[in-house]
């Protein structure tokens, strides 16, 4: 029996389901409860009695308890494994862990660190932490949020501060070994002599945990992996480094971890956002001012293991760094990277205060930040044109100096790869500096290996060279939501997005029909498939999510090909909200319906010019003009 098996019969997926937020009842043979993965009232989520899987009826997705884990932590089926092997105390038979490290040796390493925690907290409480204390009041921390982040004190020998053994004695005393404490980066092994009787002192405190401030950095799951420390004194003069991380470690990787993470998850999950500020201080204050979604890059520099991590996470962040040149440069780095992760990023960055601590430690609320973020908040993109001197460009700079922003602002999401999000980035870039889109991307020469766009693939592949023909899709196109092929017709991917959207807000959200049965409704499908589920969802009256489905599968019960359009959609990952969704698609299909009906005015008007007919023309130029100045939203 495999490792997989053996803890899969030991847990009881109900209770695990039920520790993780879903309140389920029974109701006939199943547990049932309103879906994690996606927003509803009616619950369409359910589990069978007696059984060890789970199905949502609303968003299509199912499997066992390592699916419902790995999806709803945002871990791997190995880390969830982990997890419910540790807490059922289960020896796996393999190491999952890929880093080739002996399970005993990580153990001993968190026994280490979770016991230093220990001795720092009782430190900071003690006559000892009096400084340290004075220090974080000062900082306007309160008592519970220096609990609530487990703040502590690492006193050291005040006779010779940095030889001390102060922490590392009272590890050994209290039973670890020497070599598992500098395993753990707490202890720092002397190979020079130094004993007093010539022998080589074996271990002294690392510089982290000398007569500093505390702050413990935690896994996803709330265990130490490392600390990081605050000096207590900003003296003019000292070389000490204000802040210091641990060094690297078996059990901590400082371009792996995200500081604040353990206790931002839930929020992050729930809003769809994350909040990226600077450091330990920052985070604290933020949590403690009810940004709750707020965590760090250790270092400062956000790194794309980091950026991969939040993009399993939420589809949006904001950057809220420090105001000065520094936080600013370190915003730049950072969103290039997040935009390659499809993370759709915003930059706030604060006019009156020096940093995000300092925003919250004057009485800042979350309220206040939203409300900043409203107003001065921008997008990722515009920020880089203002970084890269956009600014005279869009007054009326030379082409020169416009070309030059562009290139350097397009240098920035050299990695971006999904074409939607590129060809977004492109088109506002155009339009901001006033340049041609249609050759902007291969103009600005992003990333050397380019992918061609639309219409010079469509060329090369000889798309839509022959009437009736169903022309293949262009394989050199590695998109995610390829093209749809209908009639000898090639649907934009953007069509193609919008007609799902609509679809898949309309299966999570049945109250939306009424918009689309509207004798106005924009909403014209180029795919058969798809347009003969619209029109079947449109037409049905039933509103649970669950129950809709099944209708669904029974009206197309002799269409294979629409019941499997049907069951993609529903396997479909989404987090946005179907009212978002719908709207985004509504605009997209008013638009080009208006598109459509300016180009045909705008011929007509051709028409009548050369037929010479200034009336007729008039009236096609007044209509044009009308039909332009339209607007696409629902």
């Amino acid at each position: 029996m495999d490792d997989f098996t053996r803890v899969r019969e030991s847990v009881d997926l109900v209770d695990v389901v039920s520790r993780n937020g879903v309140e389920l009842k029974r109701a006939g043979a199943r547990m049932v409860g309103c879906c994690p993965f996606h927003a509803e009232k009616s619950p369409s989520f359910g589990i069978p009695i007696g059984q060890s899987f789970f199905k949502c009826f609303g968003c299509g997705k199912g499997g066992d308890v390592f699916t419902f884990l790995s999806e709803h932590l945002r871990i791997s089926r190995g880390e969830a494994l982990r997890q419910l092997a540790e807490e059922r105390g289960i020896t796996l038979s393999r190491d999952l862990s890929g880093e080739g490290v002996a399970r005993e040796a990580r153990d001993r390493a968190l026994k280490v660190l979770a016991e230093a925690q220990e001795l720092f907290r009782r430190a900071l409480v003690s006559p000892l932490g009096n400084e340290a204390r004075e220090l974080l009041v000062r900082r306007k921390l309160t008592p519970a949020i220096i609990e609530a982040f487990g703040l502590g004190f690492a006193p050291a020998n005040p006779n010779d501060r940095f030889h001390s053994t102060v922490i590392t004695d009272r590890l050994v005393k209290a039973g670890h070994r020497r070599e598992d404490i500098v395993a753990a980066g707490i202890g720092v092994s002397i190979t020079e002599g130094g004993g007093a009787d010539g022998e080589a002192a074996p271990t002294i405190d690392a510089p982290l945990v000398r007569d500093r401030v505390t702050f413990p950095i935690r896994d996803e799951r709330g265990r130490i992996i490392a600390f990081g420390s605050r000096r207590l004194r900003d003296l003019p003069d000292s070389r000490e480094a204000k802040y210091i991380n641990s060094r690297e470690t078996l059990l901590f990787s400082k371009s792996r971890v995200l500081y604040g993470l353990d206790r931002a998850r839930p929020q992050i999950l729930k809003e769809g956002q994350v909040v990226l500020v600077e450091g330990y201080m920052d985070v604290i204050l933020a949590h403690q001012g009810g940004l709750t979604s707020a965590i760090a890059a250790l270092g400062t520099a956000v790194t794309p293991e980091h950026a991969k991590a939040l993009g399993r996470m939420a589809p949006k962040a904001v950057l809220f760094l420090d105001s000065d040149e520094a936080g600013q440069r370190a915003a730049e780095r950072a969103v290039p990277i997040l935009l390659a992760e499809k993370i759709d990023v915003r930059v706030f960055v604060l006019r009156e205060d020096k940093d995000p601590g300092d925003f919250f430690a004057r009485g800042a609320t979350r309220e206040g930040f939203d409300g900043l973020l409203q107003r001065e908040g921008v997008a990722a993109i515009e920020f880089l044109i203002a970084r890269a001197g956009g600014k005279a460009a869009r007054g009326g700079g030379g082409i020169d100096e416009r070309i030059a922003v562009a290139r350097k602002v397009g240098a920035a999401f050299a990695d971006v790869r999904d074409p939607l999000v590129r060809t977004a980035l492109i088109e506002h870039l155009a339009r901001t500096l006033d340049l041609p889109a249609e050759n902007l991307d291969a103009a600005i020469a992003v990333g050397g290996g380019r992918r061609a766009p639309w219409s010079e693939v469509d060329r090369r592949q000889g798309v839509g060279a022959g009437a009736g023909d169903s022309p293949p899709v262009p394989a050199s196109l590695d998109r995610k939501v390829p093209p749809a092929v209908t009639a000898g017709v090639l649907l934009p991917m953007a069509q193609v997005l919008a007609e799902e959207d609509v679809l898949t807000a309309l299966l999570r959200q049945p109250t939306l029909r009424a918009a689309a049965r509207q004798h106005d409704c924009p909403l014209e499908f180029g795919d058969p498939r798809r347009a003969r589920l619209f029109h079947c969802l449109v037409e049905e009256s039933v509103t649970d999510p669950g129950a809709l489905v099944e209708v669904l599968l029974g009206k197309l019960v002799a269409e294979p090909e629409a019941q499997q359009t049907l069951a993609d959609l529903l396997s479909r990952p989404v987090s946005a909200d179907p009212g978002e969704l719908f709207d985004g698609a509504w605009r997209w299909f008013g638009e080009r319906r208006r598109k459509l009906r300016a180009d045909e005015l705008l011929e007509r008007f051709k028409s009548a010019i050369g037929a010479g007919d200034p009336n007729a023309a008039t009236e096609f130029l007044r209509q044009y003009d009308q039909v332009r100045k339209g607007s696409g939203t629902r």
